[in-house]
């Protein structure tokens, strides 16, 4: 049986489960219409994951707590299946889902693992048709076959990856030099020979570079223009003028624009510091060419509207400490529209450098048992300076197998003798946390914030020529420039209406970046409490702010 192809596999399960499924229907009923298959509902995981498919079923929306769900039952698969096998069996026909994509034996090791768990279920008579019907198991099966015969159905589709330029340096003064694009899951296969995980994903991939054409932007160096010609299929470099302080949106437009008639089937936008957007792993972007590299039906019909950015929580290392900490309540006000309250924020610590083919020694507190990647590093991290890192993907005693559908193959590691290699392939992660720093939860108290913070927001302020605002705010006649009249206008909430520079400086007039903030510096500005606008004869420029309703 180990030989049959995955068709007759399916063709096999299917078969079993329409000719046993009359051997039991004496499972009890968990409400009008719907069989329980012996489970308890009134577990959260079991109830939800049959609530939840079902709404995946029908509308395609699948989120993380989901996944997660998922996750939890398959690695208690063991126990689960005594209690409630219907919720085993929907779990791994969800990860299969899932997986089939993106793990080439997931088809085998899942599948069979189903039939084995289903007769075992369908034997003691806890799965019959009711059972069948209302946990979508056959409807699961009949999702997986349609999945794969579309992937088996080739197209020829394009994909292009398109990204603004302008320094190598951002405005945080950190330097990105796209080296991102030249590592894993991207670079060029051959010279990431024996890496052993996802590498040249843009290999079947156009890579466009808009670089804007103005005195302070130069376009990549030659050395890195010579190593990106060999990590996709096509290079293209373009000089363009952007608009102004919105280069990365034009150009995106000048893409579309100059390639209306023959767009091609997937577009990737991404900034050129990508890394810093999406997180090093970049999981989304990941899976994304994945399935665009499998030049299948499946792909060209899956992939629509795809974003690929994931909140920087832990990358990049500026997001740290208590400046972050205060532009999250910041962030919370103008969202929610009230000020923040304490939900138990903790600000991440540390950050984890992916080293494949390498593996940690000695177990921290000689503690052996296997973890979800998430688990161990939450352990690593918890463990202080007596973990380094955690390796993954080892198994724990000579000739044991890892289990293929769970992800449970993690332990902290002490690495006593740094990192060594491995011949069976493993991947390590070693850690880096912020110096001085512990775990705890941040406090509220850790990160005072004023008696009237709820007005203490970046507001928008709306800029009128030739006109100006009545009244010095909180009789503030002190004159600042542009940037120090916000944050004044900001600090004084409600009592400001908006502030007023004597001269209106025509800010696109200015060719540098050092012309344009030494302008900005230089204009004579007051804070205003008035909020209706009139004509000035001596052209001066208002600002007035726009309350955080609207």
């Amino acid at each position: 049986a180990a030989t049959w192809p995955t068709w007759l596999r399916l063709a096999l399960a299917r078969m079993v489960l329409l000719q046993l499924l009359g051997m039991s229907q004496t499972c009890c009923s968990a409400g009008p219409g719907l069989a329980s298959a012996g489970c308890d509902l009134s577990v959260p995981d079991f109830a939800r994951l049959l609530f939840r498919t079902r709404a995946f079923y029908k509308e395609g929306l699948f989120e993380l707590p989901d996944a997660l769900r998922v996750n939890r039952i398959i690695e208690g698969r063991e126990t689960l299946k005594e209690s409630c096998p219907a919720a085993v069996l929907q779990a791994i026909l969800l990860k299969l889902e899932e997986n089939l994509v993106y793990e080439p034996q997931a088809m085998e090791a899942l599948l069979s693992v189903y039939t084995t768990y289903l007769h075992d279920a369908i034997r003691r008579g806890m799965i019959g048709q009711s059972e069948m019907r209302d946990w979508g198991l056959e409807a699961g099966l009949e999702r997986v076959q349609v999945i794969r015969e579309k992937l088996s159905v080739k197209k020829n589709l394009s994909s292009a990856m398109v990204m603004n330029y302008c320094s190598v340096a951002d405005r945080f003064g950190a330097r990105h030099e796209m080296r991102w694009l030249l590592q894993p899951p991207f670079g060029n296969a051959a010279d990431l020979e024996g890496h052993g995980g996802d590498v040249g994903l843009l290999s079947d991939t156009d890579l466009y570079i808009y670089v804007v054409d103005t005195p302070w932007c130069e376009k990549p160096s030659e050395d890195t223009l010579a190593q990106l010609w060999r990590v996709a299929r096509s290079l293209h470099v373009i000089q363009y003028r952007g608009g102004p302080q919105r280069e990365e949106q034009s150009a995106y437009f000048k893409f579309i624009v100059d390639h209306w008639d023959s767009l091609p089937d997937f577009t990737i936008f991404v900034h050129p510091d990508a890394d810093e957007h999406q997180g090093q792993e970049f999981l989304a972007l990941r899976r994304a060419l994945k399935l665009i590299k499998t030049q299948s039906e499946f792909a060209n019909e899956s992939i629509g509207y795809y974003p690929l950015s994931q909140q920087m929580v832990v990358d990049p290392r500026r997001v740290w400490g208590k400046e972050y900490a205060q532009g999250w309540r910041q962030f919370w006000h103008r969202v929610f529209g009230y000020p923040w309250s304490s939900h138990g924020f903790q600000a991440p610590r540390c950050r984890w450098e992916a080293k494949p083919g390498f593996f940690l020694r000695d177990f921290v507190d000689n503690k052996s048992e296997r973890l979800s990647r998430a688990d161990a590093k939450a352990a690593c991290a918890q463990a202080g300076e007596e973990c380094a890192g955690i390796t993954c993907g080892s198994p724990l005693n000579e000739g044991e197998v890892l289990p293929e559908i769970a992800g449970a193959s993690c332990t902290a590691r002490r690495g006593t003798n740094g990192l060594e290699e491995s011949p069976e392939e493993e991947l390590s992660y070693v850690k880096t946390c912020a110096v001085g720093t512990d775990f705890s939860v941040h406090k509220d108290a850790e990160y005072p914030v004023a008696a009237d913070a709820d007005q203490q927001v970046m507001n928008t302020y709306l800029r009128h020529s030739s006109k100006f605002l009545f009244g010095f705010a909180a009789g503030d006649e002190k004159v600042r420039n542009e940037m120090e009249s916000r944050a004044r206008c900001d600090e004084l909430g409600s009592r400001c209406g908006g502030f007023v520079c004597e001269t209106g400086l025509d800010l696109a007039n200015f060719k540098t970046k050092k012309a344009y903030k030494a302008a900005r510096e230089a204009a004579a500005c007051t804070v205003r409490e008035g909020t209706e606008l009139f004509g000035s004869p001596s052209g001066e420029l208002a600002f007035l702010k726009v309350p955080q309703s609207q």
